[in-house]
């Protein structure tokens, strides 16, 4: 079952049917872009998700952490008294307060989205998605700001870091009044997991190639789902490019067991290259993004 959307009244009538859908303890949610929307045929599929989060920085969507616990901190509504009675002054923010199960380097990742404009997708433990309608599309709540809150230690107990998010929506009626829930999915969406960023080293090169080594993100801890189990070493995934940009024709990428990669190609000595990762959507090895292209300059045999 779906959401359905009546463009006939702006006034509804109050008997509840059968199909509505209430809201779910909330488990996960995921950032997307301000007003990403989507048609319901679309939300319905695992692959849309799968294609934004591989898609460029503009246009991507970032799962994130289990949500542990959340608090309503939203303002009340404002009225100014007057002597015949009060007169209402404006409907307060709507702020939702959740904690995550973090690291340091996790949170490191969260601040990093902080005070942005994003929309949120909210997932209830039924797997149930929550939004709001855009028409007959279903939309991201848009939020006037993501507010990552200062890391909270706790006293060593379990898990000793967990990182707080605020969600302050941009429009409290437009989630009050145009309430959109996608259910019976056939994916569990809160499995979906965010790319990984990776770090390429070079370890030498020489006119036959460079050797190379990835260094994963330092998570800390590993969280469920659990993280991609191949690093990005084949020709697929593996791009090196003269100072003018001009890619090179790789003749072999091979991986040795001490976790360094050689990548095959022809060089030229005292020439300056770069090596990097192609974009996460054309990878051979999904789930991955680098984080930046490494320079390098061949050396004199």
């Amino acid at each position: 079952m779906g959401f359905y959307v009546n463009c006939e009244s702006s006034v509804k009538n109050t008997g509840v049917g059968g199909l509505c859908q209430d809201l779910g303890a909330f488990s996960n949610a995921i950032l997307t872009p301000l007003n990403w929307e989507k048609s319901e045929t679309d939300i319905r599929l695992e692959a849309t998700f799968i294609t934004a989060i591989h898609a460029e920085k503009g246009e991507r969507i970032y799962p994130l952490l289990p949500l542990l616990q959340m608090t309503n901190n939203s303002e009340e509504t404002i009225y100014q008294e007057l002597a015949l009675g009060r007169l209402f002054v404006k409907n307060g923010k709507t702020i939702l307060y959740f904690e995550m199960d973090s690291s340091r380097y996790k949170h490191e990742a969260l601040k990093s989205h902080s005070l942005r404009k994003y929309g949120i997708v909210l997932i209830d433990q039924q797997n149930r998605l929550h939004g709001v309608k855009d028409g007959a599309n279903f939309k991201s709540v848009p939020l006037q700001e993501f507010v990552v809150e200062k890391i909270k230690l706790n006293d060593g107990a379990g898990e000793a870091v967990r990182t707080g998010i605020s969600l302050v929506f941009a429009n409290p009626e437009e989630f009050e009044r145009s309430p959109a829930v996608v259910s019976g999915l056939t994916f569990e969406v809160g499995a979906l997991e965010g790319l990984k960023d990776i770090n390429i080293e070079v370890i030498s090169s020489s006119a036959a190639g460079v050797v190379f080594k990835c260094l994963g993100d330092k998570t800390g801890k590993i969280f469920t789902p659990a993280p991609p189990t191949a690093d990005p070493t084949t020709d697929g995934d593996v791009v090196i490019k003269t100072s003018l940009g001009a890619e090179v024709t790789l003749t072999s990428v091979t991986t040795a067991g001490d976790g360094t990669t050689t990548a095959a190609c022809t060089l030229t000595p005292e020439a300056t290259y770069t090596i990097d990762f192609y974009p996460p959507a054309t990878m051979v090895t999904k789930g991955y993004e680098c984080v930046e292209a490494i320079s390098f300059t061949v050396p004199v045999a």
